[in-house]
């Protein structure tokens, strides 16, 4: 009979410990669509009189009805080559959602 050390049994119930209560186990944390993400910054851009899109959506954290996402933006009109990066704020407001504020990385 193999015995085993008690490092890897000991590692074994903590795994299993922390799969039972959802930690790490595959579990998705929430997200949101980029669909909806860019529908929900294109009135904030458009009220705040920037002229940028979204050209990519980098990382979304959802906690309940609030959120953060980091996306590289540019320019509509592509006049100034620029790429950046901003954090935006969303809230979901009557089912949908929508940009608060953001920050430039």
């Amino acid at each position: 009979m193999t015995h085993w050390p008690r490092s890897i049994i000991s590692l074994f119930l903590v795994a299993s410990v922390v799969c039972v209560f959802g930690v790490g186990c595959g579990k998705s944390s929430p997200t949101i669509p980029d669909a909806e993400i860019k529908a929900a910054v294109a009135p904030y851009l458009s009220a705040k009189s920037m002229r940028m899109e979204i050209t990519e959506i980098r990382d979304v954290k959802v906690e309940g009805d609030t959120a953060v996402a980091v996306c590289k933006m540019k320019d509509t009109e592509g006049l100034y080559n620029l790429a950046i990066t901003w954090q935006f704020t969303l809230a979901r407001q009557d089912g949908e959602w929508r940009a608060t504020g953001h920050l430039q990385n």
